[in-house]
């Protein structure tokens, strides 16, 4: 895989720095997932015919 020798690297680096770094990328995921499922959530009534 072409990203293996990345995420390598990136272990690679101190500890706390990599932690700090997932848990805020975490956290920013998490809120971008959120707002997703809210607006699918709006459009569900719309789609759920074309999803089933």
């Amino acid at each position: 895989p072409n990203g293996l020798w990345w995420l390598e690297f990136r272990l690679d680096w101190k500890s706390e720095s990599k932690r700090w770094s997932f848990k805020s990328r975490f956290r920013g995921t998490l809120k971008v997932a959120s707002k997703r499922n809210n607006a699918l959530r709006r459009l569900k009534p719309r789609f759920e015919g074309s999803i089933n």
